[in-house]
Parts: structure tokens; C-alpha cells; sequence
């Protein structure tokens, strides 16, 4: 008799125990992510790499697309080097790395690195200085995760509505216009709106709440999915 086939979910924790084993750094910790703006997991093997992802990836507005594990490079490259592709909302690819906390591995490192105009390096002390910054975006995220894979369209809509109408103010000015919808969808969709460049939110100072401040951007980077 034949076994069965596997699970998505055995798939997922299959593909979790390759990526521990593999590591080359053992004391990192391991992530497992879902990205609302790729629309897909990614597991990632550094707290460096969540802190670039959570500022950066998934978060800011001029990012539209992004590749955590490309399979190929438009250079050569050591090795030891892990590159990511980041596609901008203007049609620009860049090539991003980023440095070990070591400064002996670091400066190997920087011998290392291919001399190309599309690529861009992340320092440890740029991550270190985004740290705070990420913990705040931790929340928000996860509303986005509460909600993966509901296309949730009325609420879609009307917020887009309530946005373009005020413009700017705090997620309760939202929230008391959007009444007649359950807070969590509104929240995990006001942060989609975030991720997708529609929405600027300033969470420099203060984590997501109520009182966060927002400013819209552009209703021309945003499709309704």
C-alpha cells in the first residue's frame, strides 16, 4: 500500500527541520513568517534578518515585492554571502546584504562583497538601530497573520473610503468610521493598506494602537485584491 501523501502542514515542518539543520550559525534563532506582501511563508535564520524584514521588507511602502532565497545572482558572490532581491514600486532591483554582528566576520565580509550598483549592504549597527522599531511592528503584523488568505473586499473598499475621505489622523478616527465591521478585520486590514504603500503609519516613538498617527499616500499603488 502506498503512504500518503504529505500534509501542507508536515511540509512546512519538514522544510523547518532542513533549514534548522543547515544553518550555519546555531545559536540564531529560526523564524517562521508570513508575508502578506509576498503572500507566502518564509522561514529566516537570524535576528538580524526579522529586525530587516520587519522594518523594511514588509513594512515600507516603496518595497513591492521581495525575494528571501533567490536562485540566482546577477554577479558573482561568496558563498558565505546571502543575498536577497528587493524590487521597488518604481520597476528598481537591488541586492541586499546584511553584515554579521562579528567584526572579524564582518570585515571579511566587506572584502567580499561584489562591487555592484544595485547592491545594497545593512550594517549591524543600521539593524541594531531598527531593533526598537521592529519589536513595534510585531503587533500589527500579526493582525495581518489573523487574516491570511480572507480577501475580506467589503472591508477593503470601505476603508479605502474612510482613508481617502480623512486623509490623515489616528487608527480611531478610522475605527469610528468604520462601525459597522469587526475591529480585528479592520485592524489586520488597515495594516494590509500599510504594507501595500497606501497607508504611512508613525510608529517611530509608540507602538500600534489606537492613537497611532497615519497619512494616506497614493490610491494608485493599491489594488483591491
Amino acid at each position: 500500500m502506498s503512504s500518503a501523501a504529505p500534509t501542507l502542514k508536515s511540509q512546512q515542518r519538514q522544510n523547518v527541520l532542513l533549514k534548522y539543520r543547515g544553518r550555519g550559525h546555531r545559536n540564531n534563532q529560526l523564524w517562521l513568517l508570513y508575508s502578506y506582501k509576498t503572500r507566502r511563508d518564509w522561514i529566516i535564520n537570524s535576528d538580524h534578518e526579522l529586525v530587516y524584514w520587519l522594518t523594511y521588507l514588509e513594512s515600507h511602502g516603496d518595497v513591492k515585492s521581495f525575494d528571501l532565497a533567490p536562485e540566482t545572482l546577477p554577479f558573482e558572490a561568496h558563498k558565505a554571502l546571502k543575498f536577497f532581491q528587493v524590487e521597488l514600486r518604481n520597476g528598481t532591483i537591488q541586492w541586499h546584504v546584511i553584515h554579521s554582528s562579528s567584526s572579524e566576520t564582518t570585515n571579511t565580509t566587506e572584502r567580499s562583497i561584489p562591487q555592484h550598483e544595485a547592491i545594497v549592504v545593512w550594517d549591524h549597527a543600521t539593524i541594531r538601530l531598527k531593533a526598537p522599531l521592529a519589536v513595534r511592528w510585531l503587533k500589527p503584523i500579526a493582525f495581518v497573520a489573523a487574516i491570511r488568505d480572507q480577501s475580506l473586499t467589503p472591508v477593503h473598499l470601505a476603508l479605502i473610503d474612510v482613508v481617502k475621505e480623512i486623509k490623515s489622523g489616528t487608527v480611531l478616527d478610522v475605527i469610528k468610521m468604520m462601525q459597522g465591521f469587526d475591529l480585528p478585520l479592520v485592524y489586520g486590514v488597515f495594516v494590509r493598506l500599510c504594507i501595500l504603500g497606501y497607508i504611512e503609519i508613525d510608529l517611530s516613538v509608540k507602538p500600534f494602537s489606537s492613537i497611532s498617527e497615519w497619512r494616506y499616500i497614493n490610491e494608485a499603488s493599491y489594488v483591491v485584491p
